[in-house]
């Protein structure tokens, strides 16, 4: 009921399936498209002045500006959306038994480029300030970039919000080559180009591929990832709910808007007072406010952050470290056993959950051996558990990397407890000793919340960049794994990581390095499906059709 605080249940397939479900064990690309109005250039084109020759160049036009440049026209993005949204199958398809799924966020800048009704763009100013202002403005304030990760230093298109859409396009590893063709021609067919896709648009810059290494979940750092996922009410199945401790359930809202959030609260189920502005006199400004909570309804904000892991640097660093404090115990395993401190999980997934077992009497157990390497376990997949009873940090460190990014029941947690959805493929080939050590390699990262600046920011510029909750600790420790360590060039301030021991002091990893670089970040909405319809029929240009419309 419109003005109450609780609205109807989430319905997952109105939400993009990015979002509720994933797509485990396909491979990634993203689009980084820029939009462009060519409705005046077509209509010269098309002129009884302009002869054949006119038309040619302006479609000549358009496929180099999409295949060098991902440039597309407004009119063929409300073309795509209208075809994906159907489930049709798109124009020009060469292989129909190569299938891939398409999930679309835009930017504040991509709304605008789409001509968005003043009044839909001022609740996205007033409600969602991240998003409007854009990553790029914000990061080195709110997100710790500095340094080789300050804004000025990243990729071309990420800076200063030069992304108005990113298409998000999903492939099975053994269709992905027919599949990414299938995509590519389907776009020029709606362009009105007919030529067929070259293999060569894999190469381009503005198009961001992810790379499967050698096991599911594996990521460069030789981990596996994508284990401690936040659940929702409403939107997982009630046993996966079950399966999670209580403190790793959330309300719907903490993910889509225009539900309840874990505070009981519901902000964008009537989003804004002024939004009726310019309606006709048929509509009331309840039923206004209705319209427009119903286009923000089981949508999401995305977080697309392209991250550099300097694999090579962690490694040496973890070695040297070893070789330092091992003492009696088996080196590699030593090694292994640091990692998953600064994690939080072992290589395999298993939750850390000793000082270490000792290992210099012998071989390593079978136990042992499947810990140090990157090969999900049985255990891996348990996420049931909670902080309460390691109040000391002796299992997990306090400033652990899953400790801060979701500190779960941890007793100095605020009661605002921030969840963030991950969704991220890793890119670049697999790091082998003795390889190039500067080559590109990392993490595509996608994050989805209800709120940017209560989850994304808080978790990356505070919790990830500042002291761990709970640890007396004097210095500014940041997150081992993503801390923007010596940002300010300040050597030894804010680089150490400690980890508490029973019965003897404290270990500190001294001089932490930078393992992470951001290489861009990009804020976009997720619309759902039936926001997305609107968006394809143009309707967000006007008040008055944007209230008409279905």
């Amino acid at each position: 009921m419109i003005g109450s605080t609780h609205a109807k249940p989430p319905q997952p397939n109105q939400a993009q399936q990015l979002v509720t479900r994933g797509y485990r064990g396909q491979l990634r690309r993203n689009y980084l498209i820029q939009l462009v109005d060519d409705d005046e250039a077509m209509r010269h084109a098309y002129s009884p002045q302009a002869g054949p020759a006119a038309k040619d160049a302006f479609f000549q036009a358009r496929h180099d500006n999409w295949v060098n440049h991902g440039v597309l026209p407004v009119a063929v993005l409300h073309k795509l959306l209208g075809c994906w949204i159907a489930g049709k199958q798109l124009a020009a398809w060469p292989a129909p038994d190569a299938s891939f799924r398409v999930d679309v966020g835009i930017t504040f800048g991509g709304f605008l480029r789409m001509g968005a009704h003043v009044q839909l763009t001022d609740v996205f100013r007033r409600k969602a300030p991240a998003f409007a202002e854009g990553a790029y403005r914000r990061a080195a304030r709110q997100l710790g970039d500095a340094g080789a990760s300050a804004p000025l230093q990243w990729e071309e298109r990420y800076r200063n919000d030069g992304i108005h859409a990113v298409l998000v396009l999903h492939t099975a590893p053994a269709d992905s080559p027919a599949a990414v063709l299938a995509f590519e021609s389907a776009v020029l067919a709606q362009l009105g180009c007919p030529a067929v896709a070259s293999p060569a648009v894999l190469a381009r810059g503005w198009i961001e591929c992810s790379q499967a290494l050698d096991t599911p979940g594996e990521i460069h750092f030789s981990m596996v990832d994508g284990l401690s996922m936040p659940r929702y009410h409403g939107i997982h199945p009630q046993g996966q709910l079950e399966a999670e401790a209580p403190a790793n359930r959330h309300q719907p809202g903490e993910l889509l808007l225009g539900h309840e959030k874990n505070d009981g609260s519901n902000p964008w189920l009537v989003p804004g007072a002024n939004v009726q502005a310019g309606r006709p006199a048929s509509i009331s400004p309840l039923s206004a406010q209705k319209v427009y909570g119903d286009f923000f309804k089981d949508g999401t904000f995305g977080a697309l952050r392209r991250m550099r892991q300097n694999v090579p640097a962690f490694e040496n660093y973890i070695a040297a470290q070893a070789a330092d404090h091992h003492g009696m115990h088996d080196q590699a395993y030593y090694a292994a056993w640091l990692k998953a401190k600064m994690l939080g999980r072992w290589a395999n997934g298993e939750v850390v959950s000793e000082t270490i077992d000792p290992s210099s009497e012998g071989a390593l157990n079978d136990r042992q051996k499947a810990r140090i390497r990157p090969v999900p376990s049985q255990s891996s997949t348990d996420n049931n558990f909670v902080y309460q009873n390691d109040r000391s940090g002796l299992q997990c460190p306090f400033g652990a990397h899953i400790r801060r990014m979701n500190p779960r029941d941890d007793p100095v947690v605020p009661r605002l407890r921030r969840p963030l959805l991950r969704r991220g493929v890793p890119y670049g080939d697999k790091y082998v000793k003795g390889s190039s050590e500067s080559a590109d390699r990392g993490l595509l990262g996608l994050f989805f919340c209800a709120s940017l600046e209560e989850q994304f920011e808080h978790l990356l510029g505070n919790w990830a960049n500042n002291n761990p909750m709970g640890m007396p600790f004097s210095e500014a420790g940041k997150d081992p794994l993503i801390g923007n360590h010596m940002a300010s060039g300040n050597k030894g301030v804010g680089n150490r990581f400690e980890i508490p021991r029973s019965g003897e002091a404290a270990l500190f990893l001294n001089e932490l390095q930078v393992f992470v670089e951001t290489r861009g970040t990009c804020y976009a909405f997720f619309p759902s499906i039936s926001a997305m319809q609107k968006i394809a029929g143009g309707a967000i240009t006007s008040a008055t059709q944007f209230l008409k419309a279905p």
